[in-house]
């Protein structure tokens, strides 16, 4: 049954440009980055895991933008292979947000295509939801390209 359909209602939540500018406002500044001294960072254990990439503050504020309660019910329902999947898409998409941000105006129609082909990695996603979740992500993302100017 697809997510959304009549059978299954989509519970409306409150989502608002307002909701998102109060999150990313209320998000605390980047922490300036002291440099450790040699004895400092000898004292961290290194794991067998591959490091992980610090996010500049603007990576940040767009995941924020992309992220919302209900996205997140809908992320956790799903198998592991299409969570990773999601998860990778998710991470090409902010990639890509933030280099059209850096490159200068942002492109309505190009982000809104690439918000839309993220989503599209859900199964089973009423095509109705997608096109309003879609909506409202683009003005989300819209409304940071402003702030940023």
């Amino acid at each position: 049954m697809p997510l959304g359909s009549p059978e299954q209602p989509i519970v409306e939540q409150p989502r608002t440009l307002a909701r998102i500018t109060e999150q990313l406002e209320q998000r605390p500044a980047a922490p300036e980055r002291a440099s450790a001294s040699p004895a400092a960072r000898a004292s961290i254990p290194q794991s067998s895991a591959a490091p992980r990439v610090q996010k500049s503050p603007l990576r940040e504020d767009i995941e924020i933008a992309l992220a919302d309660e209900q996205l997140k019910a809908l992320y956790m329902g799903l198998d592991p292979q299409v969570q990773q999947a999601f998860r990778g898409a998710a991470s090409r998409l902010a990639e890509r947000l933030e280099a059209m941000f850096v490159r200068g105006p942002v492109d309505v129609r190009e982000a809104h295509g690439d918000i839309v082909r993220w989503l599209h990695v859900i199964p089973r996603l009423n095509r109705w939801f997608l096109t309003q979740e879609a909506k409202v992500k683009t003005d989300a993302i819209l409304a940071l390209a402003r702030k940023q100017k």
